[in-house]
């Protein structure tokens, strides 16, 4: 499992380039480091690189355990990459909620791209620019044949 986390770090900091102080994203919710998800009163203001890294090996762990736990459809290394970068910005919650989540398990790829961009909008109200890029992105890269 390694090897997948080693491919999806580079993918998941293009989004999320480090930041070693808590900041709001778009969402309006506090994220640190490599865009990890701060919860009220966890005490993280500051880090390091190191730190960061750390934080975000962890939470890929977690994404990846979800994904394992909720997809029952057989899916290649670049589906797996694609559905833990979402993950890891959306939450297990949300995925697992998800008609992305339904799509996939039925094997019903046309439905695709309807099943990211639900993921798009802010505040479910209107389509963030920066999260459609985002879901672009984990698309292609679902989609995305692999490499011999």
């Amino acid at each position: 499992m390694q090897q997948n986390l080693f491919n999806i770090y580079d993918f998941i900091k293009i989004f999320y380039p480090f930041s070693p102080r808590r900041y709001k994203d778009s969402n309006g919710i506090d994220k640190i480091g490599y865009g990890h998800k701060c919860e009220q009163n966890d005490g993280l203001e500051l880090l390091t690189e190191d730190e960061a890294f750390k934080l975000l090996t962890e939470d890929l762990e977690l994404a990846i355990s979800s994904i394992l736990y909720l997809v029952t459809a057989k899916i290649n290394a670049n589906q797996m990459n694609a559905l833990v970068a979402l993950v890891y910005d959306v939450g297990n919650n949300a995925f697992e909620q998800s008609k992305l989540r339904q799509i996939v398990n039925l094997g019903d790829l046309t439905k695709l791209p309807e099943g990211f961009l639900q993921f798009s909008l802010v505040r479910d109200t209107h389509t963030s620019l920066e999260m459609l890029r985002k879901r672009v992105a984990e698309l292609e890269l679902f989609q995305r044949p692999l490499e011999a």
